[in-house]
């Protein structure tokens, strides 16, 4: 695998995480925005460190708002 991931791969991955995490998105919702960088390291742990970090911002912002 080359070093980036597809975005459907991590897609899957930023639901995955936003899951595990049901009442940190509900705080995020209510004004937590701070929690974005939570959620952006465990996606970053889950794609094993290689997936871009503003592809995963944007696509976590994309969910959560």
């Amino acid at each position: 695998m080359v070093n980036k991931m597809e975005d459907e791969e991590l897609k899957i991955i930023c639901k995955e995480v936003l899951k595990l995490f049901p009442e940190k998105v509900d705080e995020y919702r209510l004004g937590k925005t701070g929690l974005l960088g939570l959620f952006a390291g465990e996606v970053m742990k889950k794609s094993r460190g290689i997936a871009d970090p503003k592809n995963i911002v944007k696509l976590l912002k994309e969910f959560l708002d």
